[in-house]
């Protein structure tokens, strides 16, 4: 059973909101998705049993337009969410990790097995036998 009751989507623009949805209800059955665009939604949603799946760059209005910025506040925090960069770049994922995040992954790769892996792992869930 899962840590994790809810996934956010944080700062993603719409197209990729309803990309990301589908591969989280795919790969996630039964957790709630949700989609963030502000900070003040953000502060009500990070906390313990969420997690985030936080844009390089943010669509939305927040206090940084940085995924990685976003990560570090939100995982400094008492009590903190489980976080990941969505980025296909590699120094983007880097610099996530080392503020935090556990390793994530890019929009290109959510129809391989390293994306659902990642996601599952993060969330607690093992991969459907």
């Amino acid at each position: 059973m899962s840590d994790i009751q809810h996934v956010y989507l944080v700062g993603h623009c719409g197209a990729d909101a309803g990309m990301l949805t589908a591969f989280v209800r795919r790969e996630l059955a039964g957790i709630a998705v949700g989609t963030i665009n502000d900070a003040a939604a953000l502060r009500d949603a990070a906390k313990p049993g969420s997690l985030l799946l936080v844009n390089r760059v943010l669509d939305g209005r927040f206090d940084t337009h940085h995924g990685v910025g976003l990560i570090e506040h939100a995982l400094a925090q008492p009590d903190p969410p489980v976080a990941l960069l969505i980025s296909n770049y590699a120094d983007a994922q880097a610099d996530a990790v080392a503020a935090g995040a556990l390793p994530g992954f890019g929009k290109g790769e959510l129809r391989g097995p390293e994306a659902a892996r990642r996601l599952r792992d993060a969330a607690g869930v093992e991969a459907p036998t």
